[in-house]
């Protein structure tokens, strides 16, 4: 099988179609294009997510936190800590696990969350560090956001650009190589999108202000999380691409290797569905905290999500491998 996630055709026909415990305590169970559960545990909905570490090596640390608590915030709930699972390969020196864990540790510190616990390991099972994170959070149940909420006639909303984990990977890890197509202040520019992953602040000013649905987007890139969204909300849509923000700098560096900036890791930026009548409000507000937000299209009632250039329709399919594990 190609790396990557698995594909959603194999993920539902090997895995979810078996799921048939259902404790009513489980309020929010897996799905595709559904990040997190949510537990009835009391006055608020306990809201847990977990996610790997597997294409970075540089930043990893920083990516392992963030990606968890994206999820979360795409739910509307707020983080309160994580457990983290790291293997490490058998060649490993202390000083790097010695800053692995510090940049965890400070990377939570300013999040405002706590190290919940979780389990460490020198394995020879792996040849390059795997950190699996798990995210725990909190929300009320009136303010659980769904990725199958989205419904015909919402507003598409996209915060930052496309392909902003991607570059920073890219960047990180292929540093000598991206010398030879872009300066030294190039370089520096891709590597600090690191410091915009996270999409937390826009995810709760969202769904304090009517989001439908929402959805960090993730491996297969903004194409891949409409179609998420659409396919779990049983709904299309059309997505106008000239709308959609590509940084010349991730263009630079998507043109080079060949790979498309629409279907590359894109943490950092969040997917946002609402009514009409909510929309300049939510895109008002996280303009105001300086994080770029704007429509790039509608959900509709069809059953394909539609791209749209120069007046051209094209169906979106889901999402395959990522454009990253080309370059990777």
């Amino acid at each position: 099988m190609k790396p990557g996630k698995l594909p959603n055709s194999k993920l539902e026909k090997l895995i979810l179609n078996d799921l048939v415990t259902r404790r009513e305590e489980t309020v929010l169970r897996p799905a595709i294009g559904e990040d997190c559960c949510a537990l009835n545990l009391g006055d608020n909905l306990c809201v847990i997510s977990t996610d790997p570490i597997t294409a970075a090596d540089e930043n990893a640390g920083v990516l392992a936190v963030l990606v968890s608590l994206n999820d979360l915030a795409a739910s509307g709930a707020e983080p309160v800590g994580i457990l983290t699972t790291v293997l490490l390969p058998t060649d490993i020196e202390e000083s790097k696990v010695r800053e692995l864990f510090k940049t965890i540790n400070s990377t939570c510190n300013e999040m405002h969350i706590d190290i919940l616990g979780g389990h460490t390991e020198i394995t020879e099972s792996v040849n390059k560090v795997i950190i699996i994170t798990t995210a725990i959070g909190k929300v009320s149940p009136s303010g659980l956001v769904r990725s199958d909420g989205a419904e015909p006639g919402d507003v598409i909303l996209m915060t930052k650009a496309a392909g902003l984990e991607g570059t920073a990977i890219i960047a990180a890890d292929k540093t000598d190589e991206i010398y030879s197509f872009l300066d030294a202040s190039d370089v520096d520019t891709a590597k600090s999108y690191i410091n915009e992953i996270s999409v937390l602040e826009e995810g709760m000013i969202a769904a304090a202000n009517g989001a439908s649905s929402m959805h960090d987007v993730t491996e297969g890139g903004i194409l891949g999380a409409v179609w998420e969204v659409c396919n779990a909300s049983g709904a299309g849509a059309e997505i106008s691409i000239d709308k959609i923000v590509v940084r010349d700098i991730t263009a630079k560096i998507c043109g080079h290797y060949g790979i498309d900036p629409l279907k590359l890791i894109s943490s950092g930026s969040m997917l946002i569905t609402c009514k009409e009548m909510d929309k300049d409000k939510i895109i008002n507000e996280i303009c105001s905290k300086n994080i770029d937000c704007f429509e790039i299209g509608n959900i509709t009632d069809s059953n394909k999500v539609l791209s749209i250039k120069n007046n051209k329709k094209a169906e979106v399919l889901q999402p395959g491998a990522d454009e990253l594990y080309k370059v990777i």
